[in-house]
C-alpha cells in the first residue's frame, strides 16, 4: 500500500498551476479523456464509507454511506505523473459513475466501488479497456446502506469518530434499500412539518 496525494494535475497542463487539479473522473469519459491512466495507472482507494450532502433551506445535511455488513471496499481510481525539467508531482483520483437508489436521493454521481472479486482484474496490466470500463458501473442499492449524521463533518477541522455521529432523532432516518415503504411513509408523515430531506437536489 502506498500514499498518493489526493488530486491529480493533468498530463496536458503546461504548469502544475494552469488547471486545477482533478479529483473525480467520469466512467463515462475517462477512457479518452485519461486513456494512458486507464490503461497503465490503476489503483485501489481503500475506504470504508463516504459522505453526500444535500442542502435543506439554509443547512446542509449530510449522509455516510457504507456497505450493508459495514466491511471495508475499494473505490476504483487513476493515478498520474505530471513533470517537467524541474518538477514531478504525483496525485490520484476516483472514477465516479451515475447513482445507484441509494445515493441517488443525495447526489447525481457516486464512486465506483469495485466488488472484491475484481480487485485483482482492476490492477492487472493485462486487463483489456473494453474489460475495465464494463467494471465501471454503480454498486448494488442492495448491497449499501445510508445513515444520516451531525453536523461535525461539515468542518474541515473535525477528522475524529464525531464525524460519524448520528443526527438528532428528530430528523434522521436510516435509509437501508430493502424497507422503501416504512421510509416514505415516515416522509410523507414529516412532510407537513418540516422541509422534506429528499425534496430537491443539490
Amino acid at each position: 500500500m502506498v500514499r498518493l496525494p489526493w488530486g491529480m494535475v493533468p498530463n496536458w497542463s503546461d504548469t502544475p498551476n494552469s488547471a486545477p487539479k482533478l479529483f473525480n473522473a467520469r466512467a463515462e469519459s475517462v477512457s479518452f479523456k485519461f486513456g494512458d491512466c486507464l490503461r497503465e495507472w490503476r489503483v485501489l482507494i481503500p475506504a470504508d464509507g463516504f459522505y453526500e450532502w444535500k442542502t435543506v433551506g439554509k443547512k446542509k445535511h449530510a449522509c455516510h454511506f457504507s456497505r450493508q455488513d459495514g466491511a471495508p471496499f475499494a473505490f476504483a481510481g487513476l493515478w498520474e505523473l505530471w513533470q517537467d525539467e524541474d518538477v514531478k508531482i504525483v496525485g490520484a483520483c476516483m472514477i465516479t459513475t451515475a447513482p445507484n437508489q441509494v445515493v441517488q436521493p443525495y447526489h447525481d454521481r457516486m464512486p465506483v466501488i469495485l466488488p472484491r472479486e475484481n480487485y485483482a482484474e482492476w490492477l492487472d496490466p493485462e486487463t483489456t479497456v473494453e474489460r475495465l470500463l464494463t467494471l465501471l458501473k454503480p454498486y448494488p442499492a442492495e448491497l449499501m446502506r445510508a445513515r444520516q449524521v451531525g453536523p461535525a463533518v461539515n468542518s474541515s477541522r473535525n477528522e475524529g469518530p464525531e464525524c460519524l455521529q448520528a443526527a438528532d432523532s428528530r430528523t434522521s432516518e436510516e435509509n437501508n434499500h430493502d424497507q422503501p415503504a416504512a421510509r416514505n411513509r415516515n416522509h410523507r408523515r414529516k412532510h407537513q412539518q418540516q422541509p422534506h430531506l429528499f425534496d430537491g437536489l443539490p
